[in-house]
């Protein structure tokens, strides 16, 4: 339980605070050396996996080790935890939006700096692109500058009806659309991900395009809101709703990250109930757990499975299909959204979306398979640097709009509800991520729900 003095450091203004287990404040300086320390040791464990596991088993798809002039190693180093020492991610988790700035750190930014070490031949353009990136985390944070909006507010009861009949809607047609195309061969077998992912994309070809969208939007976000309410709220019954969705749809489309998307919606929610002000370190360290598990497992059973799983497709995989972006994008004409919302204005220069012309030119998948990277790696696809520029400033607006739907809201919810559509972000361009993959479903819903009260310490005020 939290009391005043808990709820006090929570609502304080400064980044670095927090309160250790036994409720005396934790001075902001050992705290941040805590999270610094932690950063450091992950870069040691990463790098470790990419030179022992990786590159052994992976070469085939890029992941090679060729380091060139020795000063890159420390530039890279120093750039992989500058955000941090910069300020630009927090360790005191205020708003929905620093769960975005961690997120897009850890699973773009990081690895991304990793390469400048990697790959020598490309360390300068690397470095130069990590630099610009590492300042769009800063950009990011511009709209805490800014009051929130102020949305009108619905009565308590239609808020509630409206959610549920949302809820209910999306599953019921979701799962009877999916159960008519796919049958119902439930499965968590992950080595068959690939073979019901191909299903998936030949159903959504074939004219069936809404259960692309009903699809990841239960995955995303109903499923999710689901598992959280029922570990709020102590009902068993909606766990277990959430949970079976998720295998579910895994089932379906062959979606990975589904699987595993309990345990971290069960994490997130904990991390946030108990370690709010501290969440950033903890956050740190349980990837330092999770990285260094994998390696460990993976060197003794000399496999790759874990790190393959854990830290390959979801750290590495957006760091490394950035290079990849610059590296074509730069040499080459660009899109300018002819793939995108301006196809009937503009004309594709290419006969392939991004994600397939970069896999099929840097041979990184079958010819079927999209090379998906973030919402920074598609600007560069469709406009080069202002590209960039362009996706910082309109994820900044849409983040800036979340907060301000999520004022007064419990943070132990929208949290969790936040995370997947946060890891897209990572994987796919920022209009895919709206529409497809749930942003703005999430925040629908988050608007729906009701305020939190007072003394919930996890409540995100108006002012911070």
């Amino acid at each position: 339980m939290y009391n005043s003095h808990d709820r006090a450091v929570v609502n304080q203004p400064t980044t670095f605070t927090g309160t250790c287990a036994t409720g005396k404040p934790r001075r902001s300086g050992t705290l941040f050396a805590i999270t610094l320390l932690g950063l450091v040791v992950l870069r040691i464990c990463l790098d470790a996996s990419y030179r022992l596991v990786l590159c052994p088993f992976f070469a085939y798809l890029g992941y090679v080790y060729q380091p060139r002039a020795w000063f890159y190693l420390p530039v890279s180093w120093f750039l992989s935890l500058y955000p941090f020492l910069a300020g630009f991610v927090p360790i005191a988790l205020k708003r929905a939006s620093h769960l975005v700035l961690w997120i897009l750190y850890i699973t773009v930014y990081f690895p991304l700096s990793c390469f400048a070490a990697y790959w020598g031949p490309q360390a300068l353009r690397i470095t130069l692109l990590t630099v610009i990136i590492a300042h769009m985390l800063g950009v990011l944070r511009l709209p805490e500058l800014l009051p929130r909006l102020r949305f009108g507010k619905l009565p308590a009861r239609t808020c509630k009806y409206l959610l549920v009949l949302l809820v209910t809607t999306i599953i019921a047609a979701g799962d009877v659309m999916g159960l008519k195309i796919f049958g119902f061969t439930p499965t968590i077998n992950i080595w068959q991900a690939y073979v019901l992912r191909r299903q998936f994309h030949e159903a959504a070809t074939a004219g069936r395009r809404l259960f692309a969208y009903l699809g990841p939007w239960q995955g995303n976000v109903i499923n999710p809101l689901l598992i959280v309410l029922g570990l709020d709220r102590s009902a068993p019954l909606l766990f277990a709703l959430g949970i079976a969705g998720q295998v579910l749809l895994f089932s379906m489309g062959g979606w990975k990250s589904y699987l595993f998307s309990g345990l971290l919606v069960c994490a997130l929610f904990i991390t946030i109930d108990k370690f709010r002000s501290q969440w950033g370190t903890v956050f740190v360290w349980g990837l330092v757990l999770l990285v260094a598990s994998c390696l460990l497992v993976d060197l003794l059973a000399r496999s790759f499975v874990l790190d393959s799983l854990f830290v390959r497709r979801f750290i590495f995989v957006p760091g490394k299909l950035t290079v990849h972006y610059y590296d074509f994008f730069s040499e080459n004409p660009k899109y300018y959204y002819s793939a995108s919302f301006l196809h009937a204005f503009v004309e594709n220069p290419y006969s392939l979306s991004p994600p397939h012309l970069i896999g099929s030119k840097y041979g990184l998948f079958k010819a079927d398979t999209s090379a998906n990277a973030n919402i920074w790696a598609d600007g560069i696809a469709n406009l080069g640097w202002p590209g960039i520029i362009l996706a910082t400033g309109l994820l900044a607006f849409v983040l800036y709009v979340f907060d301000s739907v999520a004022a007064n809201k419990d943070l132990r919810i929208i949290g969790p509800l936040l995370a997947m559509p946060s890891f897209a972000l990572a994987n796919s361009a920022l209009f895919t991520c709206l529409l497809t993959h749930g942003v703005a479903l999430a925040w629908l819903i988050t608007y729906l729900l009701q305020p939190s009260h007072d003394d919930n310490p996890c409540l995100v005020k108006e002012q911070t």
